[in-house]
């Protein structure tokens, strides 16, 4: 407890506001924009950790090599051979299906760098799983960030991703010239 307050009256101090609450909810896709920068993802954990919640998180599996491995698992990392998607969404689906609670981090840029597509993984397990997305972000222009809407995915990809994008029209990354939120 004196460890979160601490975190918090440095990110108060810094300018930082804290925005929503963990949804009442045990399973859901957690995609996180602006992803600009690696510190986004401290900013992330610091969020979640002050929220009292612990998301995992997809990182290719050749970074799990010792030491780096065990340190990865601990943080929440799940490896992930990024070769075949199909059977990917199939253990995901899997693991959904038998926990009691679990919620996945996903980057729907799926890189740190500028791109205007943003990847369908995130839809496509959302409704393989049966499970809601919930929007984050981390908005470096007004130093908010937190938790947005809770969305049901449809078959719409285009109409669900048009959704999505207007929620994070006008937030900047840390690097500005990376993130797009455009149609």
């Amino acid at each position: 407890m004196l460890f979160k307050g601490l975190i918090k009256r440095y990110l108060k101090f810094k300018g930082w506001q804290l925005v929503g609450d963990k949804p009442p909810i045990d399973k859901f896709i957690f995609i996180v924009a602006p992803h600009t920068s690696q510190l986004d993802f401290v900013m992330g954990k610091v969020f979640c950790s002050l929220q009292g919640f612990k998301p995992r998180f997809l990182i290719k599996k050749e970074a799990f090599i010792f030491p780096f491995g065990a340190i990865l698992k601990r943080l929440g990392g799940l490896p992930v051979d990024r070769g075949n998607s199909q059977r990917l969404t199939q253990q995901l689906v899997k693991q959904f299906s038998h926990a009691d609670e679990l919620i996945i981090i996903i980057t729907p840029e799926g890189t740190r760098k500028k791109v205007k597509n943003w990847k369908r993984g995130f839809h496509f397990l959302a409704r393989a799983a049966e499970v809601p997305v919930v929007l984050s972000f981390i908005d470096y222009k007004t130093k908010r960030m937190g938790i947005g809407p809770v969305m049901e995915m449809t078959a719409d990809f285009k109409g669900d991703l048009k959704r999505i994008k207007a929620f994070y029209r006008g937030m900047e990354g840390r690097h500005i010239d990376r993130f797009c939120a455009d149609d």
